[in-house]
């Protein structure tokens, strides 16, 4: 099981699923979107195997300017209305403990 951490709000998480289907377990270079916080982050080889950055403002750019990026984050959105983004690092309060791969 790959666990990582959301380099903004600190969530750990511990499911991840993939946008496109058949898209296999991440990848470096793959981005993130935190369950917890509906930021995006990017994967890249850590000491321990695969781990999360922040996205450098280039990358914020191009990310969130992705249609398919702008869709994942309007359904987690939808799926949790009651609720605002979590900002606890142990993700605790926030429903599901799952990380959207794009």
């Amino acid at each position: 099981m790959l666990e990582t951490t959301c380099p903004h709000c600190g969530r750990r998480n511990r499911h991840h699923m993939a946008v496109r289907a058949g898209a296999g377990p991440p990848t470096p270079g793959n981005v993130s979107l935190c369950i917890g916080c509906f930021r995006p982050a990017v994967y890249e080889n850590g000491p321990a195997g695969l781990r999360l950055r922040l996205p450098s403002a280039d990358e914020l750019s191009t990310i969130e300017a992705n249609p398919q990026y702008q869709r994942a984050v309007r359904k987690l959105r939808d799926r949790q209305p009651d609720r605002r983004p979590d900002s606890s690092p142990d993700g605790r309060g926030a429903a599901g403990r799952r990380e959207v791969n794009c």
